[in-house]
């Protein structure tokens, strides 16, 4: 589809719209295309299918179900290659009403997120936006650009909460402003974000966020990893300005959990009765660089941290706390056989040793000293000279 091509169905009385069904080997969508479906009357929106058996390719163009007052349909896609670029869209919304969201459900083998694409599900309406999940064989990347971000978004501007989104892949990687993000700014709360993944690499402002700003409690974001997750000058966060925060969780069955110049938290800014966000860290190596893990409250009580490791590492200029500006503080709990490493390692030495110091060589010594008869240096062979010895020469001295 090229030009503002379309593929359309639409209603706007009581009936349901209708379905958008795509069987193809491979499609190709550029230039403003789109496929919508969507509902401005009493009836629901229809559902979108797409089974692209090669690859499914959006440059600037959208994928869209929409309804006004009632239920939003679903969109399906399946397809070994997904790839979108130049700010295309997958969405599905509702706007108002008491009608709840469609989900948007990927399955693909790889599957790329670039230069300000949108995946979202939101609600401005008394019904709960629909959920987004995505399940891969191969790698999911998620990239911003300069002036916009990209990511997967659920959202609620509404009384509605805003949905969950989940993924699961062997390698997720989130860099250069790429977003997870559930959010609600009504009395809605805010959807989980649940991530398993073999390897979670989060680089450069990438965001993982679950968060409120109305008067609805923040969702939890539960992320489990069976190798790694490098988490550098990045943020993994829940936050509630007027309810409770949202939970964070962390669990490596594997290796190491790594952050550098980032920040996980759960803060909450409400009254004496919101309570702040618990992290739960638990990996055979957990190291902090330059890094912070808080769970604050303003007048509420402060979250508790529990760090479980094996080997637990943390620099002078990382920071873990769970306070309150004016309530209670939380706890904070670090299980770890090697905890400190301080008062275990001393600093090399700057000065170098002299290594003519340290060996003898008698034929040298007795000759500096005119107590020698004559010598030829030739090396030794198969070995090279040691420091501060003389050179080899055919010149033979008397």
């Amino acid at each position: 589809m090229y030009d503002t091509g379309c593929l359309v169905a639409k209603t706007a009385g009581a009936g349901t719209g209708g379905q958008i069904s795509i069987d193809a080997a491979e499609i190709d969508m550029r230039s403003d295309s789109v496929i919508s479906s969507a509902s401005t009357g009493s009836g629901d929106a229809g559902s979108i299918s797409i089974d692209a058996h090669n690859s499914l390719s959006s440059d600037h163009s959208s994928i869209t179900v929409e309804s006004t007052i009632s239920n939003g349909g679903n969109i399906d896609i399946q397809t070994p290659t997904l790839d979108m670029t130049n700010s295309s869209l997958i969405a599905a919304s509702i706007s108002g009403g008491s009608g709840s969201g469609g989900h948007i459900g990927l399955k693909v083998g790889s599957f790329s997120l670039a230069e300000g694409s949108i995946i979202e599900s939101n609600t401005g309406g008394a019904g709960s936006a629909g959920d987004i999940s995505i399940t891969a064989s191969g790698i999911v990347a998620i990239s911003g650009k300069s002036d916009k971000a990209s990511g997967l978004y659920s959202t609620s501007s509404g009384h509605g909460s805003a949905g969950s989104i989940s993924v699961q892949t062997p390698l997720l990687n989130i860099f250069d402003s790429g977003e997870i993000s559930s959010s609600a700014s009504g009395s809605g709360k805010g959807g989980s974000i649940d991530i398993l993944a073999s390897d979670l690499n989060m680089i450069s402002n990438a965001v993982i966020s679950s968060a409120n700003t109305g008067t609805g409690d923040a969702g939890n974001i539960d992320l489990t990893v069976t190798h790694q997750l490098e988490c550098r000058n990045s943020t993994i966060t829940t936050e509630s300005t007027q309810a409770d925060g949202g939970n964070i969780t962390i669990t490596n069955i594997g290796f190491i959990v790594w952050l550098i110049d980032s920040a996980v938290t759960a803060t909450v800014g409400g009254g004496p009765e919101t309570t702040g966000g618990n992290v739960r860290i638990n990996s055979p190596y957990v190291v902090l660089k330059d890094s912070q893990v808080i769970a604050n409250a303003y007048e509420g009580k402060g979250g508790s941290i529990k760090i479980t490791a094996g080997t637990y590492l943390a620099d002078w200029t990382s920071t873990v706390s769970a306070s309150s500006t004016r309530g209670i503080s939380g706890e904070v709990d670090i299980n770890s056989p090697l905890v400190d490493l301080s008062g275990l390692l001393s600093p090399l030495p700057t000065a170098f040793a002299d290594v003519t110091d340290l060996l003898v060589n008698d034929c040298e010594t007795r000759y500096k000293h005119r107590k020698a008869s004559s010598l030829v240096i030739r090396g030794r062979d198969a070995l090279p000279a040691q420091p501060g010895d003389l050179w080899p020469s055919t010149v033979s001295m008397q």
